[in-house]
Order: C-alpha cells, then structure tokens, then sequence
C-alpha cells in the first residue's frame, strides 16, 4: 500500500518550531493515514492542520508522540487547553471524550515504539 505524502503547506506547520523537533514526511504521511485523512475530534475532512496534543505552551513537542491531526476548527477552539478537560467540554459526553482520548493515546503509542 502507498502512502502519499501530504502537501507541503502541512509540514511548514510542524517544522517551525523548537529547535528541529518536528516530524518527518513519512512520520506525518502515516499520521493521516492512521487517522484516514480525519481530524482526530470531530472527523472531518477539511481544513486539517497539525495540533500539538500537548501544547507547546505547556511543554508539548512537534514530536510524533504529541502531534496529531485537527481541523482548522477543533484546533483554534482547543488552543492550549488541556486535551481531556477540552474534549469533555466539546463532546459534553464523558464516554466519547475518552474514546477520543484512547484512540490518540493508541495512536502514540503504537508510533513510540
């Protein structure tokens, strides 16, 4: 199976930043691929940009481990809010905020390893 590439308007958004920390083509092509080209929230096609799960604000990195894919909307509603208390705000249902939650955290650490 082929993996494309995304366009490179994506990746200017995860490699300016800290130091060089920021994902590969291939590590971002598989992220989209994980996540079937969806925004991990709300599941939407559009607008798809990357969202540091951990803001940068609060210490999160442009590593694989914390970059997920997020539309336009969920990313800017999100901002630097902590993951799970802004999922369970957005979704007003505990079950689908850690059924989100679970699927990132799987997410991570299936690439970690």
């Amino acid at each position: 199976m082929t993996i494309n590439s995304p366009p490179d308007y994506y990746l200017s958004e995860v490699r300016t930043d800290n130091g060089g920390d920021c994902l590969t083509q291939v590590e971002w092509a598989y992220m989209f691929y994980w996540f079937n080209h969806r925004c991990c929230v709300c599941g939407t096609r559009r607008h798809l940009q990357a969202d540091h799960w951990i803001s940068r604000k609060r210490g999160g990195t442009s590593s694989v481990t914390n970059v997920v894919p997020m539309c336009r909307k969920c990313n800017k509603r999100k901002g630097a809010s902590p993951a799970l208390g802004w999922l369970v705000l957005r979704c007003k249902d505990i079950t689908k905020a850690r059924w989100i939650m679970a699927r990132v955290e799987k997410y991570f650490s299936e690439v970690e390893q």
